[in-house]
């Protein structure tokens, strides 16, 4: 279990996030269990909407307002642990939030209740992020793509803040591509970057990936529950089958 204070990483446990927002006796704890969900899992769910035929305005608003009032109007009441997936919880809380309570509580509730968020997309370039709508995905699927890259996303920052704590983020940069299915420059070339031998980078790169694939199981263990039946060997295949 990922126990760190680092602030790349996701919170220590995702299924006590949402206890601790069903806590009404202690509300500063809950706010911020909630405000902490809701970054953490805005991009999946503002792809569903966009992919369901939201416009892109229209699916901002209903974000906006689902963050607002999800714990005001107990959505976290439903979560239900036995079932093994946050993901399968907080997608639902969205459809629930937008079929009852949308239409009514947009124009009231937009702005209390927890502290909002960004919803402007943009890579880390500051570009703008398109949401595709033309490959055929359902509007689910691409919910599970998104927030299997979403998982993906955030492992890479951890990894990218501890070398960045060693500096040595330009050896990051360069072994980065390594973590991609055949991707990686020629070990001779990368050894004459790093002034080190090709029998050092060939140890660097299968840490690299040994590291990676620990830290991504990890994450996708704070979104299960045991007594759910599902296990991280299942749930990670799946979110990399949404991948494609």
């Amino acid at each position: 279990m990922v126990n760190s204070t680092d602030n790349n990483s996701f919170p220590v446990t995702r299924w006590t996030l949402i206890l601790q927002a069903k806590d009404r006796s202690e509300e500063t704890l809950a706010f911020n269990a909630l405000s902490t969900l809701c970054e953490s899992y805005r991009k999946p769910l503002l792809t569903f909407l966009i992919r369901s035929g939201a416009s892109i305005e229209d699916a901002e608003d209903t974000i906006q307002g689902f963050f607002a009032v999800v714990n005001e109007k107990r959505y976290m009441d439903a979560a239900d642990q036995s079932k093994g997936r946050m993901r399968t919880f907080l997608l639902d809380a969205l459809k629930k939030y937008r079929a009852k309570e949308y239409r009514a509580s947009q124009a009231q509730k937009r702005g209390g209740g927890v502290a909002l968020v960004s919803i402007d997309e943009t890579n880390e370039n500051g570009q703008h992020v398109h949401v595709p709508t033309d490959d055929g995905l359902t509007p689910e699927t691409a919910f599970d793509r998104q927030w299997a890259l979403t998982f993906l996303e955030k492992v890479i920052q951890r990894m990218r803040g501890d070398y960045i704590k060693k500096d040595k983020q330009e050896e990051f940069n360069i072994l980065k591509p390594f973590l991609a299915t055949g991707g990686g420059a020629p070990y001779g070339e990368i050894a004459t970057q790093l002034d080190i031998t090709e029998n050092n980078v060939k140890i660097k790169v299968k840490r690299l990936r040994e590291r990676y694939r620990k830290l991504l199981e990890d994450e996708v263990a704070q979104t299960l529950n045991s007594k759910g039946g599902v296990s991280v060997k299942e749930e990670l295949g799946s979110l990399l089958e949404a991948l494609g």
